[in-house]
């Protein structure tokens, strides 16, 4: 109720993180209850532990998904993932060159950026 009291009427957009901790009916069950603030959603990092087909679904419903935790899987599956959350600290950067997934570049556990 708060994220859409405070969030449903500015033009800020949102980037949620679940650290993968909800399950996918949880997490839907929370997609209901912020219907009211979906477009100022960026995207939701990690719902729960990446599966291609239940993040699609999820994708198709117009919610934009990232993956951190399990970026090397999500690589390549834009219709799964629609954003890649690198850190340069773990991740490799041997990303393929034609992909349809946006690059988010971010720290690690207070490891500066590079």
């Amino acid at each position: 109720e708060k994220l859409c009291e405070l969030f449903s009427s500015c033009s800020l957009k949102l980037r949620l993180d679940f650290n993968e901790r909800p399950t996918p009916s949880q997490f839907s069950l929370f997609l209901k209850q912020i219907e009211h603030v979906k477009e100022r959603i960026d995207f939701i990092e990690d719902p729960f532990p990446f599966e291609p087909s239940e993040w699609r679904a999820f994708q198709e419903q117009g919610w934009p998904l990232a993956c951190d935790r399990q970026v090397s899987l999500a690589c390549g599956q834009g219709e799964s993932a629609a954003v890649l959350i690198l850190k340069p600290a773990i991740d490799k950067w041997d990303l393929p060159a034609e992909r349809a997934q946006r690059c988010i570049v971010t720290s690690y556990l207070g490891h500066p950026v590079g």
